[in-house]
């Protein structure tokens, strides 16, 4: 019989704890994907390492799909399609390009629906459906061998062959 007064502080913290759960459940995507909306324009497209970019497929418009090294000449032997992780843009990922092209790899800034002006909200299943997309486009347009890398959030990276039904 005398429990009660042992139980009832506990009583809030568990709503607390229910609470916060909730929250964190409901605005997950809020808290994993930071997109930077900002469009492509003619001062964001110059990098900081000198190299310009351009919207990648070409003429594409509103529909652009990543970025390229606007001085595309040079012999390419392959193509890397780089996913830039949950923060920021492509465009912050352009110290790849001088990086990778000076060992004969093309490279392709993916940008993700949603993020660097591309409409669309991210989640994990449009990433995926977009993400098979762009590497099949690439596929199309330079042929093999097609590398696809992503950038983790713990700082390391990922490079592997896509999968053969791209």
């Amino acid at each position: 019989m005398r429990r009660w007064p042992v139980t009832l502080p506990v009583i809030p913290l568990i709503f607390g704890y229910l609470f916060m759960v909730g929250f964190l459940t409901l605005n997950q995507d809020r808290l994993l994907y930071l997109p930077d909306p900002t469009p492509p324009s003619a001062a964001n497209l110059r990098s900081r390492t000198g190299s310009s970019l351009v919207p990648w497929p070409p003429d594409s418009g509103p529909a652009f799909r990543g970025y390229v090294r606007a001085e595309a000449g040079g012999t390419f032997h392959g193509t890397a399609v780089v996913f830039h992780g949950n923060a920021g843009s492509a465009r912050d990922r352009a110290f790849y390009l001088d990086a990778l092209v000076r060992h004969g790899v093309r490279v392709i800034l993916a940008e993700y629906p949603g993020y660097g002006g591309r409409a669309g909200n991210p989640s994990e299943t449009t990433l995926v459906a977009d993400g098979r997309e762009t590497a099949r486009l690439a596929r199309m347009a330079f042929g093999e061998p097609l590398w696809l890398e992503r950038c983790l959030a713990t700082g390391g990276y990922g490079i592997r062959p896509p999968d053969s039904a791209i």
